[in-house]
């Protein structure tokens, strides 16, 4: 699933809105390279991916096994909340940090509520790695608002180190 405003990097022009609720989205993904980047801006690299959004909600999905994230934010998402999700086994065989929640760009601010990583049946050369990767810290804000549950991943907070308040 995407959502996608008008504009490139750092010059949006008209901005995605709107809620994202209740789905259960399965299998998704696939489209980065083994460094995190993606290999064609087309390939959805998640569950749920989004570039140039203002305000969206993400609340109440369950995602299931997307290739490497659950929810990927690229750039310029501004005010992006995310409630009540959870994530079973993000993958890859080449990316070595599949995740609940990437930030993959730079120009987002999200906040977090109850995001649940779980551990399910794939077999993948790398599976749970993180509840958040963050490819950069440049541009990039988050903050925790409780309840998420990052336990079945091998690091709660993978990639580059985000400003507080994140922990």
């Amino acid at each position: 699933m995407r959502l996608v405003g008008a504009g490139g990097p750092g010059a949006r022009i008209m901005a995605a809105t709107g809620e994202v609720r209740d789905n259960i989205i399965r299998g998704h993904g696939g489209g980065l390279r083994p460094d995190g980047v993606g290999s064609d801006p087309n390939n959805v690299s998640g569950g749920i991916q989004m570039y140039q959004t203002q305000g969206v909600q993400l609340e109440g999905n369950r995602i299931e096994e997307p290739s490497p994230f659950g929810i990927s934010l690229w750039y310029d998402n501004a005010n992006v909340s995310v409630g009540n999700t959870m994530v079973v086994d993000p993958w890859s065989d080449q990316f070595a940090t599949p995740s609940a929640v990437g930030l993959c760009s730079t120009g987002n601010s999200v906040r977090l509520g109850a995001v649940q990583l779980r551990t399910g049946e794939r077999s993948a050369g790398y599976r749970d790695v993180g509840g958040v990767y963050a490819r950069t810290a440049k541009g990039n804000s988050m903050k925790l608002t409780g309840g998420h549950g990052f336990t079945a991943a091998a690091t709660p907070f993978a990639g580059a180190r985000l400003a507080a308040p994140h922990i």
